[in-house]
């Protein structure tokens, strides 16, 4: 139960310091309608089943129980539910579980899915290298990377192209200076 609690408070912390209201859109779940909506996800219908995952985490008309919320929003994002996928990576990468990996994973496929809420948050991830490796290319959705420095023979530029970034370098004029 402290497990619970602790990582239902953690998102409500979460989520109010970096401005996300993870409930904006949810509307409590009629006790009368639990029933059909345990059918359809039985069924396999991703929307019940996430409606399921939320009312558990809510403790709407249900008992709160993480396990089934997490259970539910997994069957759902495993079929492509956008919000599932999100309310994953919010589960993930919050305190206790701190699995930034997995939660790096969800994040993505719901931003691939224009889930604003998961583009910001993957993109902390790849600026901070959280379960993703840093690279703040990622992190701005750069396409473009110009090394003022030079070390050419230091870049891959295939890398870079396999990666949808073109990579320049910047090459000054040789500078002579006068000597007595």
């Amino acid at each position: 139960m402290v497990f619970r609690n602790v990582l239902i408070s953690t998102i409500f912390v979460c989520s109010s310091l970096f401005g996300m209201n993870v409930f904006a859109n949810f509307q409590q779940v009629p006790p009368e309608r639990i029933k059909s909506l345990m059918e359809e996800a039985d069924q396999g219908v991703s929307q019940s089943q996430y409606l399921l995952g939320y009312a558990y985490f809510t403790g709407s008309s249900v008992p709160r129980d993480l396990n089934l919320s997490m259970y539910w929003h997994q069957k759902a994002a495993d079929q492509g539910h956008m919000m599932s996928q999100f309310n994953l990576g919010l589960f993930y990468g919050s305190s206790p579980l701190n699995d930034y990996t997995a939660s790096a994973k969800w994040y993505r496929k719901a931003a691939n899915q224009g889930h604003s809420g998961s583009q910001h948050s993957l993109g902390d991830y790849y600026f901070f290298g959280r379960g993703v490796p840093k690279d703040i290319n990622q992190a701005k959705k750069s396409t473009i990377y110009i090394n003022p420095i030079g070390g050419l023979e230091l870049y891959n530029k295939e890398d870079f192209l396999n990666n949808n970034i073109e990579l320049y370098f910047l090459k000054t004029n040789q500078i002579i200076y006068k000597q007595f």
